[in-house]
């Protein structure tokens, strides 16, 4: 029997459907409460209005729902912070567009909500030094997010919005990077610099990476 996702328990990648995506919705809000130690599988069952049989149809055991459960929810916040080149790149992607991108995932001055998600991410990343199949699922996300940033880079650099010799693979480093970085100011904003200073900063870093505009 095996899991969703593709890390030690599971045979393949496949986008969770039907029954298995409530009982990740409903393993996610009660980790997210009970935490890990607290989950139970019958009050996951319960919430997703499944069986407790259909859990173990989808999930080869409580340690799998749980490993897969962070998965999930580690996807959603990677997807939001760690490609800010890939979700603005296109045939339309203008400079002042990777820009804004770049300057909107680096920000200061966090939110209640996205604090709350680099909380999360911190616990998942804790969770997988426990967790060997959850780590490796974790370096393949990030593997996976660091090549399709990589490619918007190359597009962006093929239609003259970065500069040729750039080295995109170290730019890219650099920015995700930066971006778990930030997660600890989110959780703790205390020592922030201003967010006008900062944005400035980021501005002119990020400003010497791209052609000059004629």
């Amino acid at each position: 029997m095996v899991g969703q996702f593709g890390m030690g328990h599971s045979t393949s990648h496949v986008e969770p459907a039907g029954s298995a995506q409530r009982i990740l919705e409903a393993g996610i809000e009660l980790l997210a409460r009970d935490g890990e130690a607290g989950l139970r599988v019958i009050e996951v069952a319960d919430r997703a209005g499944v069986s407790v049989g259909t859990i173990y149809t989808h999930f080869d055991s409580r340690d799998g729902l749980i490993e897969d459960v962070y998965l999930e929810q580690y996807r959603r916040l990677i997807g939001e912070y760690l490609m800010p080149l890939h979700r603005v790149v296109g045939a339309d992607c203008t400079r002042e567009d990777i820009l804004r991108s770049l300057e909107e995932a680096t920000a200061l001055g966090s939110t209640s909500l996205r604090a709350a998600n680099s909380v999360f991410r911190a616990e998942t990343l804790g969770a997988s030094r426990r967790r060997p199949n959850l780590a490796q699922a974790i370096q393949r996300e990030n593997q996976g997010i660091a090549q399709l940033e990589i490619a918007a880079a190359r597009e962006a650099q093929d239609a003259g919005l970065l500069d040729a010799n750039l080295d995109v693979e170290a730019l890219v480093g650099f920015i995700q990077g930066l971006l778990f970085g930030l997660a600890l100011l989110d959780v703790d904003d205390s020592e922030q610099p201003s967010p006008e200073r900062w944005r400035e900063m980021l501005r002119t870093f990020f400003d010497a990476a791209f052609i000059p505009p004629t």
